[in-house]
């Protein structure tokens, strides 16, 4: 929630520059308007949104754990603060495996995501 502006500012800033740099390869008389934005701004604007949407999963999980302890929710938030406040740490730290296994799949979806989005951008 609090990454919405600074989302909004990305994908708003982000297409003017993109068509600065790549006006001399797209301005074709018979391309519209919504072909030029769709075909060749939006992947090169979504590359940093899906960067920053991405990213911000680790805020997600840190929010439940706070919001988890302030409602009295059961879940992995409270969960973890019971396993600090009671040091058990085997399970502190099959919670913290369990959330970096979670951050490393989603960081391997967004560079998934990179070459689907933009096909200039591939891994061999």
């Amino acid at each position: 929630m609090l990454l919405t502006p600074y989302i909004y500012g990305l994908f708003n800033t982000r297409p003017l520059h993109t068509v600065a740099e790549a006006l001399p390869t797209i301005v074709l008389p018979q391309l519209i308007e919504k072909i030029l934005t769709l075909r060749h701004m939006l992947p090169n604007a979504l590359i940093p949104i899906i960067t920053v949407i991405g990213m911000s999963f680790p805020l997600l999980i840190t929010g439940a754990i706070i919001t988890e302890t302030v409602f009295a929710w059961s879940g992995m938030g409270a969960l973890t603060m019971s396993a600090i406040l009671s040091r058990d740490y085997p399970v502190l730290m099959g919670i913290i495996f369990v959330v970096g296994l979670g951050v490393l799949v989603l960081n391997l979806v967004i560079d998934v995501l990179y070459a689907v989005v933009d096909p200039r951008i591939r891994y061999s």
